[in-house]
């Protein structure tokens, strides 16, 4: 499996910390608010493709990257659990289609490290990972 989990995501922070600029008028950046979401989306997608190690997100293997994942995560009940909440939310979907749902703009950056934990079998780790993603559902 070619998922990178040792890839740090870093979009979501950096949004983070302009925007948290542009409210607290720390300094001119030369950027609108707007500008900075355009970029950071731009990020988004591109970290999308290293963590997937490749260079069109639509290929044929990211979608076994995909089910290879989705294979481990079913043995994982606190994961999988996230998921029924996240496809509770979304509606009538499967599992699996809300599991890859979970790869859009707003909880990529904490699934990735879900999956990373997981993967690494460091199941502290994953548990408080799964908190913060339960957060942002």
């Amino acid at each position: 499996m070619e998922y990178d989990i040792d890839f740090e995501v870093k979009y979501k922070c950096i949004e983070d910390e302009l925007i948290n600029k542009f409210i607290n008028k720390d300094c001119d950046l030369g950027y609108n608010k707007e500008d900075v979401l355009e970029i950071c989306d731009e990020l988004y997608k591109h970290e999308l493709k290293l963590v997937f190690k490749v260079n069109n997100i639509e290929n044929k293997e990211v979608h076994e990257i995909l089910k290879n994942l989705w294979k481990l995560i079913q043995n994982c009940p606190s994961f999988l659990n996230q998921i029924t909440i996240y496809k509770n939310k979304l509606g009538q979907m499967d599992l699996e289609q809300s599991f890859i749902l979970m790869f859009n703009y707003n909880t990529f950056f904490q699934l990735h490290e879900c999956i990373k934990y997981m993967l690494k079998k460091e199941i502290d780790l994953l548990e408080n990972s799964l908190i913060k993603l339960e957060k942002i559902l």
